[in-house]
This record gives C-alpha cells, sequence and structure tokens, in this order.
C-alpha cells in the first residue's frame, strides 16, 4: 500500500520541479482540486533571518502578482517546521518545452504571438517590482483553451539576489539568465532578455549558448533557424537579447511598441505588392485587349480607304467622260467634312486632292467624305487607347 504524503492541508501527488532553495510540488486540497506547492527552505542552506524576513516581503507581492489572468493565483502562504510554503493555482497544459518537442520549431507568426502573449504579463509584474528571473521555456505553460501562463514565481527567486553574495548561489536557469543577473544584479530588462532567449531557442531548437558567437561577440541564431526570421523580428530579439542592458529595451511595453511598428510596416508592404499585383493583373488584361483592338481599327481603316480608292479609280476607268451631279448630291458634297470636326492634313489633302479633280462626280467626292470621318474617329481612339496605356504603366512603377 502506498502512502500518500501529506504537508498541511494538502496532498502531495508528485513533485514536479526542484530549485535551489526548495521544490515545486503537485498537491491536492481535502475537495479534490489540485494546486502547486512552493517549498522554501532556509535553514537547508543556512540563509539566515534576513532571507526569511525578504521571502515574507516577497509573499506580499506575490499576492498582488496572482492578482492577474495570465499567472496562477496566489492562493495561500504556511508554515511548517522549518519549511515555507506558497500555494498556487494549478494550470492544466503543456510547457512551451514540451510543445517544441512535439510540434517542432516555432514560425515567425508562432513567434510574435507568444511575445504579443506574454510581454504585457512581464509589464505587469515589473509594475508591480516584481522580477521574475527564471524565464525559459518550462515556466510558460499553454492551457488546453490556448491561453498562455508564466509560470513559477517562486518566492525564492524572487529574493534571491539580494542574498547571492552570502550563500554563492545563483537562482535561475543559467541557459537563459542575463549577463547582470548572473553577477547578481538582476533588472527588469533581465526578463526581456531571458523571453528572447527562449524565443530563439523555440525558433531553432537548440541551446542558447550554441547560438552565440564568441569570437564575433554576436548572436548567430539566425543562421539555424528552421523557418527563416524577417529581419524585422530578428532586429527586436536582437536588442532583447544585447548583451549591455543600455542596449535593450528599456520595457516590455517598448518590445511591444517594436511589435506594432514592425506589423504595420510589413502589412503596408504587403497591401502595396497586392495593390501592384492586381495592377499588373489588370494591365494585362487591356494590353492584349488593345492590341487586338488597334489590329481591328487599323485594318478597318485601310480597307476604308481602300474602298474609296477603289471607288475613285474605278469611276475613272469606266467613265471617259462628264457627268451631271444631281443637285440633292450636291448640296451633300460639302456637308461631311465640315461636320466631322476633326482635321488630319495627310488625310483632308488627300480629299482636297480628289475633290478638286473636276472629272470626278461630286457623289464620288461626298460617298469619300462620309469614309474619312470613321477613318478620323478610329485614329482619335487609338491616339487615346494610347495615351490611357501609358497612364496606367506610369501608375503602376509609381
Amino acid at each position: 500500500m502506498t502512502t500518500t504524503a501529506t504537508i498541511g492541508k494538502y496532498s502531495v501527488v508528485r513533485e514536479i520541479a526542484q530549485g535551489g532553495f526548495g521544490k515545486t510540488l503537485l498537491a491536492e486540497n481535502a475537495e479534490g482540486k489540485r494546486v502547486v506547492l512552493k517549498q522554501f527552505n532556509p535553514q537547508q542552506h543556512n540563509i539566515g533571518s534576513q532571507a526569511l524576513r525578504l521571502f515574507d516581503q516577497e509573499c506580499d507581492r506575490l499576492k498582488e502578482v496572482g492578482h492577474h489572468e495570465q499567472i496562477p493565483s496566489f492562493i495561500e502562504y504556511f508554515e511548517e517546521g522549518e519549511d515555507r510554503f506558497i500555494v498556487q493555482e494549478y494550470i492544466l497544459g503543456q510547457t512551451l518545452k514540451d510543445e517544441l518537442k512535439e510540434s517542432g520549431t516555432y514560425s515567425e507568426a508562432q513567434i510574435l504571438s507568444l511575445l504579443k502573449a506574454i510581454l504585457p504579463v512581464i509589464g505587469f509584474i515589473h509594475h508591480k517590482q516584481v522580477i521574475h528571473r527564471d524565464i525559459k521555456p518550462e515556466n510558460i505553460i499553454r492551457r488546453s483553451d490556448g491561453k498562455l501562463f508564466l509560470v513559477d514565481f517562486g518566492a525564492s527567486k524572487s529574493m534571491s539576489d539580494s542574498v547571492l553574495a552570502k550563500t554563492g548561489t545563483m537562482i535561475g536557469s543559467a541557459l537563459y539568465t542575463a549577463p547582470e543577473q548572473i553577477g547578481g544584479k538582476a533588472t527588469y530588462a533581465s526578463d526581456l532578455y531571458s523571453l528572447g532567449l527562449t524565443c530563439i531557442h523555440l525558433i531553432t531548437n537548440m541551446s542558447p549558448i550554441e547560438l552565440y558567437d564568441i569570437g564575433e561577440d554576436q548572436w548567430i541564431w539566425q543562421d539555424f533557424c528552421t523557418n527563416k526570421a524577417s529581419e524585422g523580428l530578428a532586429k527586436i530579439l536582437n536588442k532583447m537579447m544585447a548583451r549591455g542592458i543600455n542596449y535593450r529595451h528599456s520595457s516590455a511595453a517598448e518590445v511591444l511598441l517594436a511589435i506594432s511598428a514592425f506589423e504595420k510596416n510589413r502589412k503596408e508592404v504587403e497591401e502595396e505588392q497586392q495593390a501592384a499585383g492586381i495592377a499588373k493583373s489588370e494591365t494585362r488584361l487591356p494590353s492584349r485587349f488593345k492590341r487586338n483592338t488597334i489590329v481591328i481599327l487599323v485594318v478597318t481603316a485601310f480597307a476604308t480607304s481602300g474602298i474609296a480608292i477603289w471607288r475613285v479609280n474605278n469611276w475613272r476607268t469606266n467613265n471617259s467622260g462628264d457627268s451631271e451631279t444631281p443637285p440633292a448630291v450636291e448640296r451633300l458634297v460639302e456637308q461631311p467634312n465640315k461636320s466631322s470636326g476633326l482635321r488630319f492634313p495627310v488625310l483632308d489633302a488627300i480629299r482636297d486632292e480628289i475633290a478638286s479633280d473636276e472629272t470626278i462626280p461630286k457623289e464620288i467626292v461626298t460617298s469619300l467624305d462620309y469614309m474619312l470621318i470613321p477613318m478620323k474617329l478610329i485614329i482619335v481612339l487609338i491616339i487615346i487607347s494610347g495615351a490611357l496605356g501609358l497612364l496606367l504603366k506610369f501608375r503602376v512603377r509609381n
């Protein structure tokens, strides 16, 4: 028969993790509701009364931090023997570390979604004057409904920097820890650094230590991306992970602004490219239509000219003498050319030359005038079509 360990009014289910100053346990209360117990054992690590006072102060802070929808709720704090315990809400879900193992590397869209979900939480705890100090894939949980939670606000981490000099112990995961935090001087920017390293681990599935070139003193994570990251995202992450604090973003809000500006700019570029693509597709069909139309109009113009010339030549061949023009036709001779309102020197010169030939009956000249009207309109349409084509090309280029 297996005996279930009991701590206070809670039954221990299993150990979740073990840290520098204690354990994290999964437990159940009397009603069977699961909770997380954070154990802190100062005597075991020879930490002293100052650390205990700081622990109590941090418990008060964690009560405030627990009032956020993406942070496990603070339930209570109690002591048992030499140990101190914090009880928090249990989030049923999958850590990003496990998610990476199961689903593979993250895409840029997933990284941006992660940043936009977690940065407001980091901004919230910083406003409460709390530094998480241990942001990593294991400490971000995605609940079954997709909501992300920032977990593991152990009080031992929150006060650890104040006792580093006495214990020689650094709390936090070294792979994701900022340089200044290793030296015992964690700042709000230290959490941004850790979140940046979390992102490059998720996008490459490689340890952060493998993604930094010591010789060149720069991050080389982009060389190992399974899904290529844009320069915009790279710029944001590299600034979050700058070695010097003064070169990083000053706050979580500043990172969010950078992301917003990046996404806005990307959207504008995509819209411009889409508009250009539509314009090109729209101009391709008219250009084919325009070419076909011009061919038809030119053929029509030549055919009309040919008919006119044929009629004149045919008349000259078949009529050697003078012909009388009926009065009704004579009245129409001058009207067509005037009514057209369009003057084309070459065409009009040909017409005038034919009209000046007294041997050609006036009805032939009249017929020619009527044929010139559509010819002139065709020429005008060709000119307008060409001008519209040039205008469309100019708009697409600009």
